[in-house]
């Protein structure tokens, strides 16, 4: 019987192998050039990966920005709310669970296809990006608001 929150836990245990799979592309490359002496289907096998590590790299992107402006939310969350949803019996975490992004994070050298791609800074370049869009959004709407505005804002 499985209890609530353990395939959860079993996905961040699991999170950091994540990288194992696209060894198989290194496979495949290599019998591509050696055993079939095929360049089209190196292209291929090349393409492939260029495909699937750009959308890994977007997606992990966004969940370890999404990770964090959940976390920084949390913390400024006011204890006087959270007493507030205790009380009427909402249960919700105040701070979001632990996540495994360190280990993904710390990854200078991938190799893939002969290549060596540092992950921690493509992703990095992507959370700069998603920075930038969210800052530009809360200046637009800080803009696009009357002096009422201000004063929330101060009070947040």
């Amino acid at each position: 019987m499985k209890r609530k929150g353990e395939g959860y836990m079993f996905h961040l245990l699991l999170f950091r192998f994540v990288l194992y799979p696209l060894d198989l592309y290194n496979d495949s490359a290599h019998y591509a050039l050696t055993v079939f002496r095929k360049q089209f289907l190196y292209d291929e096998v090349e393409a492939e990966v260029n495909l699937c590590f750009d959308q890994f790299v977007y997606k992990l992107s966004e969940q370890i920005f999404a990770h964090y402006k959940q976390l920084a939310g949390s913390i400024f969350l006011d204890k006087r709310f959270r007493l507030e949803c205790e009380v009427l019996g909402f249960n919700f975490h105040s701070y979001p669970r632990n996540n495994r992004y360190e280990t993904l994070l710390k990854q200078r050298h991938v190799q893939l296809l002969g290549r060596s791609i540092d992950l921690n800074k493509l992703i990095n370049q992507r959370i700069n990006a998603n920075m930038h869009k969210s800052v530009e959004l809360a200046i637009c709407r800080f803009e696009g608001n009357d002096i009422t505005g201000i004063v929330v804002s101060i009070k947040l």
